[in-house]
């Protein structure tokens, strides 16, 4: 079972996913989940998904987020992305293509490429040059429309 469609995504789904890995389910890890669903597109912090998921189940700890992020990521049901500006962010898995990344430097806002051409262009570069792509990833780093204003 994956969660390509997470406009599909039940209840369910995520008890049957845990009760095959032998893990509970819960109110809080669900909580986690959707708050990772529903931030996706600003690819969420932990602080971000806190609190968040804090919002929808107030008993919520750290020690329960950074868990859940944990098995979630070692399942594969997220990547957990470093854009080198000192805080992880997280996304789901199961995109239908390729996509990259464009991080400001400055505020450290995500901006997501969603381009098919992405993988295409991968795949031509790898075969001229004889080479198997294990891992895909594209980012580019710089300043946002609004940092470069306020750059003097």
């Amino acid at each position: 079972m994956n969660f390509e469609n997470k406009n599909l995504f039940q209840e369910d789904d995520l008890r049957h996913f845990l009760h095959q890995r032998g893990l509970k389910y819960t109110r809080q890890r669900e909580a986690v989940w959707w708050a990772i669903c529903l931030l996706e597109d600003r690819h969420p912090s932990c602080e971000e998904i806190f609190n968040h998921s804090k919002s929808i189940s107030p008993r919520l700890s750290w020690a329960t987020v950074y868990r859940t992020l944990r098995w979630m990521k070692e399942l594969g049901t997220i990547v957990e992305r470093d854009f080198g500006n000192g805080r992880l962010r997280y996304e789901s898995t199961g995109r239908e293509w390729v996509h990259g990344h464009l991080v400001c430097g400055c505020c450290g806002k995500v901006i997501e490429l969603k381009n098919r051409e992405i993988k295409t262009l991968l795949k031509k570069a790898a075969k001229k040059h004889g080479f198997e792509v294990t891992r895909e990833r594209m980012e580019g780093f710089g300043l946002c429309a609004e940092c470069h204003r306020k750059k003097p």
